[in-house]
């Protein structure tokens, strides 16, 4: 697919998680080599509708548990 598309250097389906298994979706994250993207794609039959994709920010494991852990201890301490 990479190869169809000029200007993109890299493709990746986007999986979910299902349970213990993981599902690949019919989303594609398409990589650019600049910061212009066109507004549509034409690959083989379709044409398809491109947005820019923005992922959420990963969020520090190590402050969640200490927000749960001063969440259980407030909800212990008796006044």
């Amino acid at each position: 697919m990479v190869e169809e598309l000029s200007g993109v250097t890299h493709a990746q389906r986007i999986k979910v998680h299902r349970g213990e298994d993981k599902i690949q979706t019919d989303t594609v994250v398409l990589t650019y080599d600049s910061p212009k993207l066109p507004s549509r794609i034409h690959t083989r039959y379709l044409t398809l509708d491109v947005r820019p994709y923005v992922p959420l920010p990963m969020r520090c494991s190590q402050r969640r548990i200490i927000a749960i852990l001063v969440q259980s201890a407030r909800a212990g301490s008796v006044t």
